[in-house]
């Protein structure tokens, strides 16, 4: 009966605006046993890759079945570990995504992560929301745990659910319900949809067109109206799949979507293959600021875009950022923030530890406010003095430096051509270019 109450209640706050909520973290912490929706480890390092297995092995189980939390810090009876939290408390969302995606070339929608205290204990939550589809790992998640010994958390082609307080493979019932899950969603839909028919106004119609009328990218082809009105905008597709004769030309396309439709973000692969061709790509300002819009939201390297624009274009981004306060927006405007620094930076900063609802990204600019005066903010705050790239045949190590950015931008294309983790990219992304744009601020404050 106590497990049911708090698979309740752990469902309930699943179900609130926002799950990582001040108050929802604390109820979280009230909860003293694990349940479907509710994992506790007693310790984390984002430098153990079995730790990882082990998190993102539950993270996906959770999001096949209806979501869920991970708390770190927690031991079994929900109670304080005592570990030390500092590298899981930095932990980025976008590091998160990217390691979900490692290992099922699926970057789920609903990932977040925030480190909460309410004075007495500490705690880092992870959240993930319920997945449409079934995802299913294409590597097998194998670990080290000695140097005889390895364990598998996960192997390649399987799916895991949630049973009770554990994270397992589907059984036939699971698919069955994630299936029937996905058709009661869409039955939902399309009833939505027969509704907005039936209620109708006597003065509008419903038009369907023949399958001879179809979306297209070509500027040229006549535009359909759905008014009588001549003024009217024509209609035509967001981001057809038609082929484009260059990469200025499927820029265009994205910045004519963006211009439709605010939310009509380049896709993730789009942005890599415009990131991978970034120094052959000539773009005005608006392209700049849809491609670094279009990556805020997307996962994707957000500085080099920035670093082409006036670091007072990138501060209104910042700025909309904030006042939309929106995830992932809000994380990477704080961020971008912190880099440009001065009056711009440091209001963009005040605004949203003042404003956002969002705990993390409240944090995250507190935490970061004072160190704008600094100088070398950003290679302070995600520098290293050596990067890895692995190839297919071997590893190789580079030495870094911020006053030889031009050899550490070389190891972008380096990274991006080896097929280097993704997180490996956006790392060097934000020391070259963050680094640029930075110093670009400064000159212009």
């Amino acid at each position: 009966m106590a497990q049911k109450r708090s698979d309740s209640l752990v469902r309930v706050l699943l179900q609130g605006s926002d799950p990582l909520s001040d108050d929802a973290c604390r109820q979280l912490l009230a909860v003293h046993r694990e349940t479907r929706l509710l994992d506790f480890k007693e310790t984390f390092d984002p430098n153990n890759n079995g730790d990882w297995c082990e998190l993102i092995k539950d993270l996906v189980a959770m999001a096949n079945t209806d979501g869920g939390y991970v708390i770190i810090g927690a031991a079994n009876d929900g109670s304080s570990s005592g570990c030390d939290l500092t590298g899981a408390a930095r932990l980025d969302q976008a590091v998160v995504v990217d390691k979900i995606g490692k290992y099922t070339d699926t970057q789920p929608s609903e990932v977040s992560v925030r480190y909460f205290s309410d004075g007495h204990n500490e705690r880092v939550v992870f959240h993930v929301g319920p997945a449409d589809l079934p995802i299913v790992f294409c590597r097998p998640g194998t670990y080290a745990l000695s140097s005889e010994k390895q364990k598998t958390a996960f192997s390649a082609g399987t799916i895991y659910f949630r049973h009770g307080s554990k994270s397992e493979p589907a059984r036939q019932a699971d698919i069955q319900r994630a299936f029937d899950a996905l058709f009661s969603r869409r039955r939902r839909e399309i009833l939505a949809g027969v509704r907005k028919v039936v209620k109708a106004r006597a003065d509008e119609q419903v038009v369907v067109l023949p399958k001879s009328v179809r979306l297209t990218e070509d500027a040229a082809a006549p535009g359909v109206r759905l008014t009588d009105d001549p003024s009217a905008p024509a209609v035509r597709g967001l981001m057809g799949s038609g082929k484009y004769g260059s990469e200025e030309e499927e820029l265009a396309a994205v910045v004519r979507n963006l211009e439709t439709d605010p939310e009509a973000y380049a896709a993730a692969a789009q942005l890599w293959r415009f990131y991978t061709h970034r120094q052959e790509i000539r773009a005005n300002d608006r392209a700049l600021e849809c491609l670094l819009v279009s990556s805020i939201y997307r996962y994707c390297p957000p500085y080099y875009w920035a670093s082409q624009l006036d670091a007072k274009a990138v501060a209104e981004i910042c700025a909309a950022e904030g006042r939309k306060d929106m995830y992932p927006g809000i994380q990477v405007a704080v961020r971008l923030a912190f880099t440009i620094g001065g009056t711009a930076g440091r209001k963009v900063l005040e605004q949203v530890v003042a404003q956002s609802e969002y705990r993390s990204a409240r944090a995250l600019a507190k935490r970061l406010l004072p160190k704008t005066v600094q100088r070398y903010r950003v290679w302070e705050e995600y520098g290293c003095g050596q990067v890895t790239i692995r190839t297919r045949s071997g590893s190789e190590q580079y030495r870094l430096s911020v006053d030889d950015l031009a050899s550490a931008e070389a190891l972008i294309d380096v990274a991006l051509g080896s097929g280097s983790k993704r997180v490996l990219v956006k790392k060097l992304d934000a020391l070259v270019y963050g680094t640029r744009l930075e110093r670009q601020a400064a000159g212009s404050n």
